[in-house]
């Protein structure tokens, strides 16, 4: 499964958050550009099988 893309995201979704192994809600999809734009492989729109 592949990480997800900014253009993907909408406000009010759920990320996991591999590193922190919790899921994450998407509140300002603005502020969330950076952060995926800098941790490429870390947020997923559903939970990687095995974590």
């Amino acid at each position: 499964m592949d990480p997800v893309k900014f253009e993907e995201i909408y406000s009010g979704m759920k990320l996991w958050d591999n590193e922190n192994k919790r899921w994450q809600k998407v509140l300002r999809v603005y502020l969330w550009e950076d952060i995926i734009k800098n941790n490429p492989n870390k947020y997923y729109k559903q939970k990687p099988q095995g974590s």
